[in-house]
């Protein structure tokens, strides 16, 4: 089984984003997503919610942050021949087609801080841990309520180092955005945009996670559906596959997020490294710098008024599929 524990699916869920990734208001994410995994044989996708303090408790425009939430509730909206249910606990959303099915995990890069500076961290297993806490406390919340913590971008110089926290890492990522020469970050403009995805980045994850004999994990960190499970995990566990045929019947996500901390502690998987494309990255980029633009407005966006930058991207795709 493929597993992928860091993709955002597409950059947002906002109007703006599924007009300029997905190909309208109208389109279903969870099927764009499910028959990506399905065509890549990947058997289990981490959909990763990236937000603010506050924004996902917006009334108005919560949902789109929720990713996990926003897919559960596509499934009620999913073509004929296709059925989704999740568990319980939001860890897991299985999408069935034709008899195969994908799991869907619940994730979030989390914005923990170390002083005044701000550190990401992939939890897996939801995507409800609060952010811009202190790091350390961040790091407990997820493993006192069972999640898996991922080291996200070390290594890229610009993010910042948690190395004096890495006890409480299970993992560190290995990401596949970062294709850039470490050369190109002295180009005027396009180094600008590109100096957090360096290959330098993970050769150094790499070579960290040997002397500290910790496990990396290889993932997709996918900002477009065509690029989930670019890089992955391969994991040959007869119980995992049962737990996720299974679980549209028993729930059993709490189960699969066990196994998988097990399996990537013992280092029972087999890594496959791939390469966002040079196109791929620029692609992605592009847009999402358009889109700032569009969030800041004009004038720059006043603090306290992120829900005004959310509005300005759009939520009319909610409205549309009465998701109030």
């Amino acid at each position: 089984m493929k597993v992928d524990l860091h993709s955002h699916g597409i950059i947002g869920f906002h109007d703006f984003w599924l007009e300029r990734q997905a190909g309208g208001l109208e389109t279903n994410l969870l099927k764009l997503i499910a028959d990506e995994c399905f065509e890549k044989d990947v058997g289990l996708c981490a959909i990763t919610s990236q937000y603010e303090e506050g924004q996902i408790d917006e009334p108005l425009t919560g949902l789109i942050h929720d990713r996990f939430g926003y897919l559960c509730r596509e499934a009620e909206r999913l073509p004929k021949g296709y059925n989704a249910k999740a568990d319980k606990e939001n860890i897991l959303l299985v999408v069935e087609k034709a008899g195969r099915r994908v799991g869907i995990l619940n994730s979030q890069s989390v914005g923990g801080r170390i002083g005044e500076r701000r550190v990401d961290t992939i939890v897996v297993g939801s995507n409800r841990v609060p952010v811009a806490k202190p790091l350390d406390w961040t790091l407990d919340y997820a493993i006192d309520n069972g999640f898996i913590n991922i080291g996200e971008h070390i290594k890229a110089p610009e993010l910042f180092s948690i190395e004096e926290y890495i006890d409480k890492y299970l993992s560190l990522e290995w990401n596949a955005q970062m294709i850039v020469p470490s050369w190109m970050r002295h180009i005027p403009v396009v180094g600008k945009q590109v100096r957090s995805a360096c290959r330098r980045n993970n050769k150094e994850v790499i070579k960290y996670a040997k002397r500290i004999r910790k496990p990396v994990v290889p993932v997709s960190d996918a900002h477009r559906i065509e690029d989930i499970g670019i890089a992955n995990i391969d994991i040959n566990h007869p119980l995992l596959n049962s737990l996720i045929y299974n679980a549209m019947e028993k729930g059993n996500g709490r189960k699969v997020l066990d196994i998988l901390y097990d399996v990537i502690k013992n280092k029972q998987f087999n890594p496959n490294f791939g390469y966002e494309s040079f196109l791929g990255l620029v692609d992605w980029r592009r847009v999402y710098s358009a889109g700032v633009q569009v969030y800041l407005g004009d004038e720059g966006l006043p603090e306290g008024q992120r829900q005004e930058g959310d509005m300005r991207l759009g939520n009319r795709s909610l409205y549309l599929k009465e998701f109030k």
